[in-house]
C-alpha cells in the first residue's frame, strides 16, 4: 500500500509534457511601481495683508502701508491631505525679497507671515511646494510722511497663533 501512494505521490508531482521540457511557468506579472505620494492640494481662501494680528485675527486690511513698520500676510486655507507645504514669497519692485516656508498640520486654519518693509511695490505671493501661486496680493509701501495717520501708529500688536498653526517669525531684511 505504502509503494502504491508513494508512486501516486511521485506521479502527481512530475509535471512533464510530451518531449520531456518542463512546462514554462506563468508569466510574472509586473511589479506595480509603488505609488507616488499625491501633492497635497492647498486652497487658500482669503488672503488679506495688514498691520497688524489680535487673537488670530486680522486688524485690519490695507494695500498701503507705512515704511518701517511690519506688513502681515494672513491667510485662511484648507489642506485635503495634510501635513502640507507653502512658501510665502515677499518680492520689492520686481525682485525676490524674502521666502518664507509654512507647513500646514491641519485640514484647514489660518497661519501668518510678517515683513519689514521699505518704501515700493510690494507682493505677496502664496506658493504651494510646487511653485504654483495659490494666491497674491500686491501693496505699496510710502515713506513715514507719506503715510495716513491712523496707519502710522506705534502699538502694532504682536503675533501670536494657535499650538496647531505656529505664527512666522518676523523675517530680517529689506
Amino acid at each position: 500500500m505504502k509503494t502504491l501512494l508513494a508512486a501516486a505521490l511521485l506521479a502527481a508531482c512530475v509535471c512533464a509534457r510530451a518531449d520531456d521540457t518542463a512546462p514554462a511557468a506563468p508569466a510574472a506579472a509586473p511589479a506595480a511601481a509603488p505609488a507616488a505620494p499625491a501633492a497635497a492640494t492647498v486652497k487658500i481662501d482669503k488672503l488679506t495683508l495688514t498691520s497688524g494680528i489680535k487673537e488670530r485675527q486680522p486688524i485690519d486690511e490695507s494695500a498701503t502701508f507705512p515704511s518701517g513698520f511690519p506688513v502681515y500676510a494672513w491667510i485662511k486655507y484648507s489642506a485635503a491631505q495634510p501635513p502640507a507645504s507653502i512658501k510665502f514669497v515677499w518680492s520689492a519692485d520686481g525682485k525676490k525679497v524674502l521666502e518664507y516656508p509654512a507647513e500646514l498640520k491641519s485640514a484647514s486654519g489660518r497661519w501668518w507671515a510678517t515683513k519689514k518693509v521699505s518704501p515700493g511695490s510690494w507682493k505677496v505671493e502664496v506658493q504651494n511646494e510646487a511653485g504654483e501661486s495659490l494666491a497674491s496680493a500686491d501693496f505699496t509701501v510710502t515713506a513715514k510722511s507719506d503715510a495716513p495717520a491712523e496707519a502710522t501708529k506705534s502699538d502694532t500688536p504682536v503675533a501670536s497663533a494657535p499650538a496647531a498653526t505656529p505664527a512666522a517669525p518676523s523675517a530680517g531684511g529689506k
